[in-house]
């Protein structure tokens, strides 16, 4: 294998967004040699691959564990979700976050992810809600933990997203009128249709069994 190239060896899985402005057009999974420009972009990558070792998911005999966080960005009467088209006829909607890395905070965990996939530096202002998910996927039973913050913007979002680098090409950042929410398919959390209407300060807890 050349020094210009990546194998993703056994056990280990790298998002496509992560490393899709480095050249990449298809699908990386377990396995795949995927071939670069040069060196430094192969390093990028190999650094990219090494953090996503550290993040808090695991598998067991009885299905995945997955602990999460996600930012809640509101603006104007609409909150900021990513939307995926690929998986479901209508697309789904998801919130902007990811995993939590190992020996990382929630909080520090969740303004990381919210700039890794905007491009913009958020503060997490207040923890909205935890959730306890437990969901089926690829045929694989998941249990998933979930903090969700209210986000506070450092800077400008009139171009949030124009600077995203962790985002699939299935994957684009959309601004939801909050009041719409509830004639959405597939919104993920559901609790979101509920909830973001209401003017709460206290945390919610919310459980989610699919079985």
């Amino acid at each position: 294998m050349s020094n210009l190239s990546v194998r993703i060896d056994k056990g280990e899985g790298v998002g496509l967004g992560r490393v899709i402005n480095f050249g990449v057009r298809g699908c990386l999974g377990r396995g795949d040699v995927v071939y670069f420009r040069s060196a430094l972009i192969v390093e990028k990558v190999r650094r990219i691959i090494m953090t996503e070792r550290l993040d808090t998911t695991f598998d067991t005999e009885a299905g995945v564990f997955n602990f999460r966080v996600g930012g809640i960005i509101i603006s104007g009467g609409k909150v900021l979700m990513v939307y995926n088209g690929k998986h479901k006829k209508d697309g789904e909607y998801y919130s902007v976050g990811g995993r939590c890395k190992m020996n990382e905070g929630t909080e520090h965990a969740v303004e990381r992810e919210c700039f890794e996939e905007t491009g913009v530096k958020f503060k997490a202002e207040r923890l909205g809600f935890i959730h306890e998910n437990f969901f089926i996927a690829d045929g694989k039973k998941y249990h998933e933990i979930s903090f969700y913050y209210y986000m506070k913007p450092l800077g400008g979002i009139e171009n949030i997203g124009k600077n995203a680098v962790d985002l699939s090409v299935n994957e684009r950042l959309v601004w939801v009128d909050i009041d719409k929410i509830g004639e959405l398919k597939n919104f993920y959390p559901d609790f979101f249709r509920t909830e973001l209407l209401k003017d709460s300060r206290e945390i919610g807890h919310f459980v989610t069994k699919e079985y």
